[in-house]
């Protein structure tokens, strides 16, 4: 279990706000924020964003993947990647261009991006892992 406070990049006001709610780890936050409403509720008492609950949740979700720690986390969330299922549902190859375009192009996320085999292995490991978050389009298609 990775605490929050000892992941880098983690906003230490956003620990600091969790801590109260026994939230101190990422597997913690991941399992109390995995439903849509369930991080509505979270940032109402946590006094933050839904925005901000939802993009380190999607962290905390990409991060159960080997070898994604927390800035391939955001570079996969810059390339609109916000779960393990949606990371294997993609193309790798595919992928690999567009996290190289979006590292070249804007703020350098990483000092290199991964190698196609990399981002193969995470597509391959997503496949075989758990549903752990709701997405507000899974929340769409239960209320038909």
């Amino acid at each position: 279990m990775t605490k929050l406070d000892k992941i880098e990049g983690f906003e230490a006001v956003l620990a600091q706000k969790l801590a109260p709610l026994s939230i101190r780890t990422l597997d913690e936050l991941l399992i109390a924020g995995r439903t849509v409403a369930d991080r509505k509720m979270l940032a109402s008492r946590a006094r933050v964003t839904t925005r901000t609950i939802t993009r380190w949740v999607t962290i905390a979700d990409l991060m159960r993947v080997s070898g994604v720690h927390i800035k391939y986390a955001k570079l996969l969330q810059s390339a609109g990647i916000t779960t393990v299922q949606e990371l294997a549902n993609r193309n790798p190859a595919h992928l690999h261009e567009q996290i190289e375009m979006i590292n070249r192009m804007g703020r350098k996320q990483v000092s290199r991006v991964p190698a196609i085999s990399r981002i193969e292995c995470w597509v391959e490991e997503a496949m075989r892992t758990d549903t752990m978050m709701e997405t507000h389009s899974e929340l769409l298609v239960a209320q038909f």
